[in-house]
């Protein structure tokens, strides 16, 4: 599984890229390669094939940072849950 983070995406024509972390790959999503819906900027998870005209994301997933902590309160009984960012 790579990550990476969508370069580009137009939702009326269905198609964008996603550029590689770790490389300056640029490779090509068509919406139909898509679990989440995705927009410009969002942080992804993907698979690579070969397509007809070279590589293709498939099954992208958008990542989501936001992390669940459960926190216990003392000597008050009961539990507290924060999202963070």
């Amino acid at each position: 599984m790579k990550t990476g983070t969508v370069k580009f995406f137009n939702v009326t024509k269905g198609f964008g890229f996603i550029k590689e972390d770790n490389s300056d790959q640029e490779i090509f999503v068509h919406a139909s390669g898509l679990v989440d819906q995705i927009r410009e900027a969002d942080k992804v998870t993907f698979e690579v094939t070969e397509g007809k005209k070279g590589l293709n994301a498939v099954n992208v997933k958008k990542l989501n940072h936001s992390i669940l902590i459960h926190y216990k309160r003392f000597p008050v009984s009961g539990s507290v849950f924060y999202f963070k960012k």
